[in-house]
């Protein structure tokens, strides 16, 4: 008998500044240093995975957050002229299911 079985199964991961999602964002390979730039002036640190297509397509980025830090995170890309409808947000449990 697995002792696994008996554990409860929690959907989110919550921290001070609310649940822990994946951020996700498309763009063009020459808008990827740009992107770079603009996550690094946010308020808190961010460690991007940065995935790169085969062959033609958009090179994504990766990164958890705080659902409380996603206002920062839309403002430094809107500072750097990155459109808000860029950013997937899911929730890092779901992230990690499907890597």
């Amino acid at each position: 008998m697995s002792v696994w079985r008996n554990l409860p199964v929690h959907r989110a991961v919550y921290g001070e500044s609310g649940e822990l999602v994946s951020v996700s964002v498309e763009v063009p390979a020459h808008e990827l240093e740009e992107l770079l730039e603009a996550l690094a002036g946010a308020r808190f640190p961010i460690n991007p995975e940065i995935f790169h297509p085969h062959g033609a397509g958009p090179t994504l980025v990766e990164f958890p957050a705080y659902a409380g830090d996603l206002d920062e995170v839309r403002r430094v890309l809107a500072h750097h002229g990155f459109h808000a409808n860029r950013l997937r947000i899911s929730g890092i449990l779901e992230t990690l299911a499907q890597a």
